[in-house]
């Protein structure tokens, strides 16, 4: 698989381990986190666990063709098992076409996709 997932629940956990650790967590992971949740709504730790149970995962921008053709699949709308014309789709296209309906936002360095 070319492109990967991030699951809002493994970030509000990392969060959520670094206040724990009062004075002793990361500030710079805690900083970090907390623009991404800026930059996707997210108004405190609630809010962000509220568009986590809507939106539970990213899509990497890296490989977002795949996870188009991953996405038709799953949907039946092409048989993952047929030659002709799975391997002539402009998959490339049909991921920009998905991302239309979508929002980019950055985390850890890297550009995901969720739903808007």
């Amino acid at each position: 698989m070319g492109y990967r997932i991030l699951y809002l629940e493994d970030v509000i956990d990392d969060y959520e381990s670094e206040l724990s650790l009062g004075d002793e967590g990361d500030r710079e992971i805690m900083e970090a986190i907390e623009d991404f949740m800026a930059e996707i709504g997210a108004t405190d730790l609630d809010s962000f666990k509220m568009i986590a149970r809507d939106d539970p995962g990213l899509i990497s921008d890296y490989g977002f063709e795949e996870y188009a053709q991953d996405t038709a699949e799953s949907i039946g709308a092409i048989n993952a098992d047929a030659g002709w014309p799975i391997y002539c789709i402009d998959w490339d296209r049909a991921g920009r076409d998905l991302k239309m309906d979508m929002m980019s936002v950055e985390y850890g360095g890297q550009t995901w996709w969720m739903g808007s």
